[in-house]
């Protein structure tokens, strides 16, 4: 049991180490956070996605796949940017970031999957629907993945 266990993991985390270069960058997880994230899945997500008028502030998480990374003298780099677009109503544009913040990851081992977060600022928003808009750019491999969630101000 306890080989087929260190077999299994093995597997698994080989499996991360795998670059398409074919395929696309891909966003696996866009999630709404109480806090900032501490690593890669390590978040603490929102119960629902209902603001409070007036909450100073949320984070952004976004998990993403398929990114490139490259060696240098000491290890291996996973250069990526995020920009953010905000909607209300999901018709008037209220904001829009470019490189709104950036993240270098850096590993021993080759890896394919990362994650990157924003910190929303939310104390102007007004009650109503929103749309948040992502797009991360692997700056590795040029590639960029988008997706977009929505919340509420009540």
């Amino acid at each position: 049991m306890t080989i087929l266990f260190l077999l299994l993991a093995s597997i698994s985390s080989a499996g991360d180490s795998i670059f398409d270069s074919g395929a696309p960058l891909c966003i696996k997880k866009v999630a709404l956070c109480e806090d900032k994230p501490k690593g890669l899945g390590q978040i603490r997500e929102r119960p629902n996605t209902d603001f409070r008028k007036g909450q100073p502030w949320f984070f952004l998480y976004a998990e993403l796949s398929n990114c490139k990374a490259v060696k240098d003298a000491q290890d291996f780099r996973i250069n990526l940017t995020i920009d953010i677009d905000i909607y209300y109503e999901d018709v008037r544009r209220i904001y829009s970031g470019e490189g709104v913040n950036t993240f270098d990851y850096r590993s021993l081992q080759r890896r394919s999957s990362a994650y990157i977060w924003a910190k929303i600022e939310s104390t102007y928003l007004r009650q109503g629907e929103y749309k948040i808009e992502v797009t991360v750019h692997d700056e590795n491999s040029q590639k960029k993945a988008f997706s977009a969630a929505t919340f509420n101000v009540i």
